[in-house]
């Protein structure tokens, strides 16, 4: 990635900023270096270290010095990017909002989409979605973000009969990269490392600068838990890091990820030290860099076929789409050169970690292809020409907000391991799928002839031959979910006030579920009596105070939280009201100053909200700066005494259902 990006065609559009921001002094020298080391952090993909030095140059920042209007909106680019590639696309939200008001490209609406996207805010992500198709009218890629949300609002991105539970031998560090070994588990984890090299395999797509990793073995324990580890072979771990493995069949030769100066310190000193694939012999300790390897490209995440004849793995080598892809290699044929798996599977982005099942069935992670947040995991069949076909999202629990990798699956495909940072860090899970778990049926009720959604709907789901069941109500925007049992009969029926009820019957609810998740009602049509009664009823929403700031302070203040809590309580009482949180500065300092203040005051008043159990789709953020003041007392001193507070405000509306 490179190391400035590039706002192309705002300079326009800043004049008038870049005119207010000229009477505010050169950012210290402090907040200069601490942007330096940020950039060299961000380079490097060091995002953890780059986010927090980001963080403190703009909190050093007052409204008579900060930086010019070009680099603000940089740096906040930047450090909303490095928030989601930590898994952190919440913290992300407010910097893309205030980098958004001013660049309006379509690659910066896609990425502030897909953090939306990541933290279930369907609708918001579907709006910048859509703003980014109206200058790609025919991008595939933003038709099926928009296509992403719609199916998860609907309850369409998760699947049903999978169970996934975290593993025992998981820590506060990173633990990745499951491979079979016998009846135990390999896997990279930065635990009890010896103090080695900065850059290696924790790599989700390039030298990723991470805690040192080396690769252990997970055996099942007394409680039948895979909670027995140990480090795993020795001279497998050397001073550098080891990564993702793979074993062969007969248990004999493991082939893993390390870095270049295992075994080339002139070549590694020369033109980094990149990741490269090894192949180790567990009988003798010794490891051999395989031919394919160099020290201009990395090499990582090896994967091997059923017979172990074929060798998949990951590079970002010339000659790909883009990032890191995913490429084959024959293990019988030392003159192949590897072979890119192609433009279905691989895109723009990092395409990183394959399996291969036994039924020749391509799993991998992709972060470009559309899912819900940092890498997603997907499957890719072959067709009768051997060429991968189109990716399909492996869904929720597989996949989550934040990065999702490492699929492997038994000979069956029923159960396998993954790894996931949906816990705060890369941690190791189980999944299996039993036809004994519940499936979960998921949809939308609607008018039939308006085709506007129906709150508070019910949905009875009765097993045939009992007298009872599941029960769901449907939320604000129609939506229902509710677990039914698998693989059996059962009686659906759809209630609605003033709508006639709907009841149909699944056999086979596996293979119906998908048929019946938007589930259309026909009004009932009312007696005479009825008719004189339906009078329209002006709903009145109640009022609340306009939250109060300190001045350049963006904390909720006491009087505020009552405020807040009351309205918490009003919204939990009614479930589809939503709101609108419109944020102000006073008058003093900088336009851009004023916006990004203004962004922080929205930003913790919906955090506040969001704590306290308010669904962020029930919030709106709006900021103003000092675009609309309360009071405007045109230079008077005692008016500017008295109003300014006022002027430092959010205000709040309900928008109704």
């Amino acid at each position: 990635m490179k190391k400035h990006l590039i706002f192309i065609g705002l300079l326009v559009c800043f004049a008038q900023m870049a005119i207010a921001q000229s009477i505010v002094k050169k950012p210290k020298a402090s907040q200069v270096i601490l942007i330096q080391n940020a950039d060299a952090a961000f380079e490097a993909k060091d995002y953890k270290v780059a986010a927090a030095a980001y963080e403190e140059a703009l909190t050093l920042s007052t409204s008579k010095r900060g930086f010019p209007p070009m680099d603000f909106l940089r740096i906040n680019y930047q450090l909303a990017t490095a928030h989601c590639a930590n898994g952190n696309p919440r913290n992300a939200i407010a910097n893309y909002q205030l980098v958004v008001q001013a660049d309006k490209r379509p690659e910066t609406l896609i990425a502030y989409g897909r953090a939306l996207l990541a933290i279930n805010r369907y609708t918001e992500a579907k709006e910048q979605f859509q703003a980014a198709l109206k200058a790609f009218p025919k991008n595939s890629l933003v038709i099926q973000l928009i296509s992403v949300c719609d199916k998860a609002k609907a309850g369409e991105m998760r699947t049903s009969t999978v169970q996934v539970k975290s593993l025992a031998f998981n820590t506060n560090l990173d633990e990745f990269a499951p491979a079979y070994y016998g009846h135990g588990v390999l896997f990279a984890s930065a635990r009890n490392g010896r103090k080695k090299a900065a850059k290696c395999c924790s790599s989700h797509s390039t030298e990723t600068i991470s805690s040192p990793t080396d690769i252990y073995l997970a055996l099942p324990g007394t409680d039948g838990q895979m909670s027995r580890v140990e480090k795993f072979a020795q001279g497998i771990n050397t001073k550098q890091n080891q990564g993702a493995a793979a074993v062969t069949s007969d248990m004999k030769f493991v082939y893993y990820t390390t870095a270049m100066k295992t075994f080339s310190y002139k070549a590694a000193r020369k033109d980094g030290n990149k990741l490269v694939i090894a192949k180790h012999e567990l009988a003798t300790g010794k490891s051999e860099l395989l031919a394919f390897n160099s020290s201009a490209f990395n090499y990582a995440h090896p994967a091997l076929s059923a017979d172990g004849n074929t060798l998949y793995f990951s590079s970002d080598m010339s000659g790909g789409q883009g990032g890191m892809d995913v490429y084959s290699i024959s293990l019988l044929d030392t003159n192949q050169k590897p072979l890119n798996l192609g433009k279905n599977v691989n895109t723009s982005g990092n395409e990183v970690f394959p399996f291969v099942s036994v039924n020749d069935e391509l799993y991998f992670a992709s972060d470009a292809l559309p899912g819900l947040g940092g890498l997603d995991m997907f499957s890719a069949r072959k067709n009768k020409e051997g060429v991968y076909g189109t990716p399909v999202n492996l869904k929720a629990p597989y996949n989550s907000g934040v990065d999702d990798f490492g699929y492997i699956a038994s000979s069956t495909g029923e159960a396998g391991y993954f790894s996931s940072k949906r816990n705060g860090s890369d941690d190791v899970f189980s999944f299996s799928q039993s036809g004994t778990l519940p499936m979960v049926y998921a949809g939308t009720v609607s008018d039939a002839a308006s085709k506007k959604v129906l709150a508070s709907a019910k949905v009875e789901v009765i097993p045939i031959g009992q007298l009872s069941g599941k029960v769901a109500v449907t939320d604000a925007n129609g939506n229902f979910s509710l677990e039914i049992p698998p693989r059996q009969s059962v009686e659906v029926r759809i209630l609605a006030n003033q709508y006639d009820t709907k009841s149909f019957t699944l056999t086979d609810p596996s293979l119906q579920l998908a048929e019946q998740n938007e589930v259309m009602l026909t009004k009932t049509l009312p007696t005479a009596e009825e008719l004189a009664l339906l009078e329209p009823k002006k709903i009145v929403y109640p009022e609340f105070t306009n939250l109060l700031f300190e001045k350049n302070k963006w904390t909720v203040q006491p009087d505020a939280r009552g405020t807040l809590d009351e309205l918490q309580e009003f919204l939990a009482a009614n479930a589809g009201v939503r709101i609108e949180l419109s944020a102000f500065t006073d008058s003093k300092g900088p336009e851009l100053y004023n916006l990004g203040l203004s962004v922080k005051r929205a930003d913790a008043a919906s955090k506040y909200l969001s704590n306290k159990g308010i669904a962020g789709d029930r919030i709106t953020n709006k900021f103003y700066g000092a675009e609309l003041l309360a009071a405007n007392c045109n230079d008077d001193p005692e008016c500017i005494k008295n109003a300014r507070k006022q002027n430092r405000r959010i205000e709040i509306r309900v928008l109704g259902e």
